[in-house]
């Protein structure tokens, strides 16, 4: 009798072990299958971020608090569509739909169609991989299937890593001549030295004497000076000429080697109202219709269009008289093309 009521013990008590396994197991697929969970750990000191898809890749490095891409002439990228990114991904949240691979191309995810994303540290190492897939159908393109790269889960994706590298990926270059942390609009001073024109000149914004600022006007105005002689400044030519800085680009990136000075030198000192400094110089023809500029401070070499090089150290008048419309600098803008070139 003793023994069956052993017996019996071990038997409910392994019943009991088997029901808990179970309930356990099945609490794990509810957590995974309808539990928002971290797919990227939140933050990471980033450094690198790699962007591959269908046999392409991109790699983009921070130096000095500048996003660069190391492949082309360290080309600045698009600090703002890189810190979207990495804030898109890092801490990003989904629910699981599947746990395999194989339903990877209905969901995107198949090895051609995938965008893959990886993180690195300073030391290029590893901290985290992501396989973003297909817009989840309903959510206007914000949501993506995405797999933690290590599983073989795919989950609903609570953001959509594609908006922010296009679709297909491009490189994420920016074509300015000043890209990076400059702010050509924010420049105090510029000495522009051209040998044709006589002595070098200074464009300075001048702060107003508290006793001649006058309500509704500005507190500073630009002067031009040359030989020691201050003249005023057209403000709305200074600042077309200022916007015409923070937009113009170039036509390509070279080796720096490949700089040929101009026949005369032509440069131009730039400060910040942040106390950041460059130096641009004017070399000679590239190619037709094209001059060489060596940006000094970001170790850049550019084929500019020699329409907007020439405009870069201006003929003072541009600067002191008022200008029609449109005026020289729009002009050799040309057409606003907006984003960013993809130069492979």
């Amino acid at each position: 009798m003793s023994r069956w009521w052993v017996g019996a013990g071990l038997l409910w008590l392994a019943l009991v072990c088997l029901q808990a396994v179970v309930e356990r197991r099945s609490e794990e697929r509810r957590r995974r299958t309808g539990v928002i969970q971290i797919l990227v750990p939140a933050d990471q000191q980033v450094r690198i971020v790699e962007v591959r898809h269908a046999g392409r890749a991109w790699q983009y490095v921070l130096d000095q608090g500048n996003w660069r891409c190391p492949a082309y002439h360290a080309a600045f990228a698009p600090a703002e569509r890189l810190t979207a990114l990495l804030r898109s991904v890092q801490g990003c949240t989904g629910t699981q739909v599947r746990a395999d691979a194989a339903f990877d191309r209905r969901f995107g995810l198949d090895p051609e169609a995938r965008l893959e994303l990886i993180l690195r540290d300073v030391q290029g190492r590893e901290l985290a991989a992501l396989h973003a897939g297909a817009p989840v159908p309903g959510t206007a393109g914000r949501e993506a299937y995405l797999r933690p790269v290590g599983t073989q889960a795919v989950f609903h994706g609570h953001v959509n890593p594609w908006v922010f590298v296009g679709r297909p990926p491009q490189a994420l270059i920016d074509g300015r001549l000043l890209a990076g942390s400059w702010d050509a609009r924010a420049v105090v001073e510029i000495g522009m030295e051209d040998s044709e024109r006589g002595e070098p000149a200074v464009l300075r914004r001048q702060a107003l004497a508290a006793r001649s600022l006058v309500p509704g006007q500005p507190a500073s105005r630009w002067v031009l000076v040359r030989s020691g002689a201050a003249r005023p400044c057209e403000p709305a030519s200074v600042e077309g000429y200022l916007d015409f800085l923070h937009r113009v680009r170039w036509v390509s990136l070279e080796d720096p080697g490949a700089f040929r000075p101009g026949q005369r030198p032509v440069r131009l000192w730039l400060r910040d109202d942040r106390g950041q400094a460059d130096t641009l110089e004017i070399g000679g023809a590239a190619a037709a219709g094209e001059v060489f500029v060596w940006r000094r401070g970001a170790r850049q070499v550019a084929r500019v269009s020699a329409a907007a090089a020439a405009l870069l150290c201006p003929p003072a008048r541009l600067l002191l008289e008022p200008l029609e419309s449109p005026t020289p600098f729009a002009r050799a803008l040309g057409p606003d093309r907006g984003g960013e070139e993809d130069p492979w």
